[in-house]
């Protein structure tokens, strides 16, 4: 990664040229080169560049999961929400066996108040991996939300059951506890 790329100005996109790309005509290079990129950008929160670099993924491969999950993170958190709802479906349909597709869609469907949509999307990622305690923590905070704490208590302490030393999820389970002893 040439760190000069790093520090241009703001809206110096010359990133993109191919005089900044990889001396190869391997195009699994150029994927490669602009998703590494793509997360710099985005770590750094220069979204714009971050967005135009994963655009630019996808040109050379067009059916990247992950270059539509991180697209979807660039435009959630640019408030680019129905975009943002698109590319994170497109990286579902084309790695419909990733996980974390479906927390990402529903964290995003939970943050528009779409609860039942965003549960339905947890449980889709919990079928694909059931071992993942990240996806039921996200669909317990969708229950809490929704005030379905009996469900919520449940997800939580599978969270536990999963990764016992989740704090988070103690925390949860113990607001869920001590709301029911009122």
């Amino acid at each position: 990664m040439n760190k000069k790329i790093m520090k241009k100005t703001k809206n110096d996109f010359r990133f993109l040229d191919p005089a900044y790309a990889p001396m190869s005509n391997d195009k699994l290079d150029f994927v490669y080169h602009y998703s590494d990129l793509g997360i710099k950008f985005a770590e750094r929160k220069q979204f714009k560049k971050a967005e135009a670099a994963f655009r630019k993924v996808l040109e050379y491969d067009p059916a990247n999961g992950e270059a539509f999950s991180w697209l979807g993170y660039i435009l959630e958190e640019e408030k680019r929400l129905e975009e943002a709802e698109i590319a994170y479906r497109t990286a579902i349909k084309v790695q419909p066996r990733a996980e974390y597709n479906y927390s990402n869609l529903g964290l995003l469907l939970m943050k528009q108040g779409r609860f039942s949509e965003a549960d339905a999307a947890f449980r889709t990622g919990i079928k694909i991996n059931p071992n993942e305690d990240a996806i039921y923590f996200n669909l317990g905070n969708s229950l809490m939300k929704q005030n379905r704490l009996k469900e919520a208590e449940v997800v939580f302490r599978k969270v536990l059951e999963i990764a016992p030393n989740n704090e988070a999820a103690t925390a949860r389970l113990n607001d869920i506890l001590s709301h029911n002893k009122k």
